[in-house]
C-alpha cells in the first residue's frame, strides 16, 4: 500500500505538487491532468529521484526516500527516460 502524508516535491523556488495526502492499494494506477499539471514530478518524488520538500511517503511501513529497499519495489517508466551520454547503445538498453 502507497500512503502520502502532507507530500509535496517539487524544484525549491520554483514549480511544486501541493501537499498531498491519499493511500492508494496495491496494483496499477493511473494519473491523469494536462501537460504542466506535475504528473511526472509527483511520480519523481514518490520514486525517490526527487527529495520531498515536506511530508513523507511510505510503501508499506517504508518511506521512500529514506529506504531504498521501498524504492526497488517500484516500477516507473518516464515517457522520456534520461540516459547517460557514456553509455553505449548496448548498455543503454541493457540499462
Amino acid at each position: 500500500m502507497l500512503k502520502l502524508h502532507e507530500f509535496q516535491v517539487g524544484y525549491r523556488g520554483g514549480f511544486r505538487v501541493a501537499p498531498q495526502t491519499f493511500v492508494l492499494p496495491p496494483g496499477i494506477h493511473r494519473i491523469c491532468g494536462g501537460n504542466g499539471a506535475g504528473k511526472s514530478t509527483l511520480l519523481r518524488g514518490i520514486v525517490g529521484e526527487l527529495a520531498p520538500l515536506s511530508g513523507h511517503c511510505l510503501l508499506g511501513e517504508r518511506d521512500t526516500w529514506r529506504q531504498i529497499e521501498a524504492r526497488a519495489s517500484i516500477g516507473y517508466a518516464p515517457s522520456e527516460p534520461e540516459i547517460a551520454a557514456h553509455l553505449t547503445v548496448g548498455e543503454a538498453l541493457q540499462f
